[in-house]
């Protein structure tokens, strides 16, 4: 699970290029995800079976909330089917969690 504030580079990030965000890699020339956040998305994702060929099937909920958000948790999970990531995007206007230790972003 990783869970962003929207309105940071993170969040943008995770939001345009979920697979770069599961990688800990973003294209050249994207400064949204940092060195330190890359490193440790690549701690968390590491022998999970994601790969620059993987696709990503995501599901975004909530549609009646705003386009953006003020967080936005993700869920997602490697299938067996090697290459094929389905992931969960889930928006929530409240301001009502703590941060987590697997919290991207603050």
């Amino acid at each position: 699970m990783i869970r962003v504030k929207s309105n940071t580079d993170i969040g943008r990030f995770a939001h345009d290029n979920l697979l770069g965000l599961l990688l800990g890699d973003a294209p050249p020339g994207d400064t949204r995800l940092t060195a330190d956040v890359a490193a440790q998305v690549r701690d968390l994702f590491a022998g999970s079976g994601v790969t620059a060929d993987s696709k990503v099937v995501l599901l975004r909920a909530n549609a009646e909330l705003p386009a953006n958000p003020k967080r936005r948790t993700l869920v997602g999970a490697v299938s067996a089917n090697p290459g094929t990531v389905a992931a969960f995007d889930w928006k929530d206007e409240r301001n009502c969690c703590p941060p987590r230790a697997d919290a991207l972003g603050g």
